[in-house]
This record gives structure tokens, C-alpha cells and sequence, in this order.
């Protein structure tokens, strides 16, 4: 997982690692689960190698499959600020055993690789005004990832729940979003990301597909560009028609002077 912050108070890192915290908490709880499960499992199996040699021919073994199970999570966090400092001292503080946190400073072209060899984004970013939207969700989504951003007044515009990805509010519902998405991640046998994880799937899917659509050159030439032209044309013809008016009226003034 992958976020990128200005480490100032504008975002608050700190709901992250709370989220986090929950989510370790869980991961090692479905951990235990998976456990109890084998070890009923490998019992039955036992059980049944024992009896074998009595059963039918064709008969079958009873067996528990394996709970599915939350991952372990690296995240990344990319950026740099004053809070930087503060909060790595916090992050080398957590007790975890199922997340790691990272932080990076990368060459501009290491970024997009970042992105593209994560599985899902998250932006703390939160907006004082309500009206500016945070342009690493553009990256992220550029790079195929979905995004879990923090809700604020326009970010819906970009950010769709259930589409391209989910909105929270605090820490709950962070974690509660990464427990949903992330489980099964990765298959409950370490296999591939097809055997879980169904619904991130889908998000990144959908980001995938968006990335097919017209270009913004396309969509410029298509949509803004002739509202913008249009409107141009608008204002030059209004000063024209403006500007023979005036030298209408000073001929028409100079004549009457004559007279």
C-alpha cells in the first residue's frame, strides 16, 4: 500500500497509524483462527489416513478449508515536511507484527514505479476550502490504484466508493476499509491475488478501464476546449460590434459638427 503526504498538520498522519493498529490487531486474530482451523484439520486428516484402509473405495475425506486470512501489509509513505521527524519516531515506537511502515523521499522517476508495484493507495488529504482536489489520487489512479481517501466536500467527484474506491471519515472506517479489501488478499495459501481480495480486484478493474478512455487532449477538444473558445469568440465579437459602434457614433458626431 502506498501514500504520499506533506507530513504537515493539513493531513493527519496520525489517523493512518490508528488505522493501522487496528488492522494488526485483526490480522493477528484471523492468524490464530487460521491456526485453530489447520490444527482441526490436520486432526481430521489424521483421523481418516488411520481409518483409511476400512473405507470404501470412492469414499471422501472430511476436511475444514483454511479461513480466509488478512495479509501482511508494507506500507509506503512517499514525501517530506516538518512532521516527518515526529511521526518516524512514532512509527518506530509500534508494536506491530502484521504491518511495517516505510518512508521515502524518491527521484521523480521512481514515483510512477512506486505506484505501479503497489495494490492499493490511500490520501489523507482534506481540503480547507472544500474546492481543490488532491492530485496524487490523479497519480494513483493513473498507476491503476485504486485510492481509500479522507471525505471532504468535492473529493467525491474524483474519488467514487464502490467504483474506483472508498471514503472514510476516521480511523474506523479506514480500517474498516482495508480489513474489507484486503482480506483474502494474496490467496489464505500465500497463491495468487486472484484467490482473494475479490472486490479490490474489481476497484482496480475499474481504474484500469478508465485509463482507456480518451485521452486529455480528447476530452479538452471534445468538452472545455469549444465552451472556452466559444465563450472567447463571444467577447471578441461583443468588442467588435462595440468597437463600430463608437467609431459609428464619432463619424456620425463630426458630421453634425460640419454642419
Amino acid at each position: 500500500m502506498v501514500s504520499g503526504t506533506s507530513w504537515t498538520p493539513d493531513e493527519d498522519f496520525g489517523l493512518l497509524l490508528e488505522a493501522l493498529q487496528i488492522y494488526d490487531k485483526e490480522a493477528g486474530s484471523t492468524d490464530s483462527h487460521k491456526e485453530k482451523n489447520g490444527s482441526r484439520a490436520n486432526a481430521i486428516t489424521s483421523s481418516n489416513n488411520s481409518t483409511r484402509s476400512s473405507s470404501s473405495a470412492g469414499s471422501g475425506e472430511s476436511s475444514i478449508p483454511s479461513a480466509p486470512r488478512l495479509p501482511r501489509l508494507l506500507v509506503v509513505v512517499t514525501g517530506k515536511g516538518p512532521q516527518k521527524a515526529m511521526y518516524e519516531e512514532r512509527i518506530r515506537n509500534m508494536t506491530w507484527s502484521r504491518v511495517r511502515v516505510k518512508t521515502a523521499w524518491l527521484a521523480s522517476a521512481d514515483y510512477p514505479r512506486l505506484l505501479g508495484a503497489a495494490d492499493l493507495g490511500v490520501s489523507l488529504h482534506t481540503s480547507s476550502s472544500g474546492l481543490d482536489l488532491p492530485m496524487k489520487v490523479v497519480d494513483m489512479f493513473g498507476a491503476g490504484l485504486p485510492v481509500l481517501a479522507a471525505r471532504f466536500a468535492c473529493v467525491e467527484e474524483l474519488v467514487r466508493g464502490g467504483e474506483n474506491g472508498g471514503l472514510f471519515e476516521d480511523a474506523e472506517g479506514l480500517s474498516r476499509h482495508l480489513m474489507r479489501l484486503l482480506l483474502g488478499w494474496g490467496g489464505s495459501g500465500g497463491g495468487t491475488k486472484d484467490q482473494g481480495g475479490v472486490e479490490l480486484g474489481q476497484l482496480r478493474r475499474t481504474v484500469l478501464d478508465a485509463r482507456s478512455l480518451d485521452s486529455w487532449d480528447e476530452n479538452w477538444n471534445r468538452y472545455a476546449g469549444p465552451e472556452v473558445l466559444h465563450g472567447r469568440w463571444k467577447v471578441d465579437k461583443e468588442e467588435e460590434e462595440e468597437e463600430e459602434d463608437m467609431q459609428g457614433e464619432r463619424g456620425g458626431g463630426g458630421g453634425n459638427r460640419g454642419v
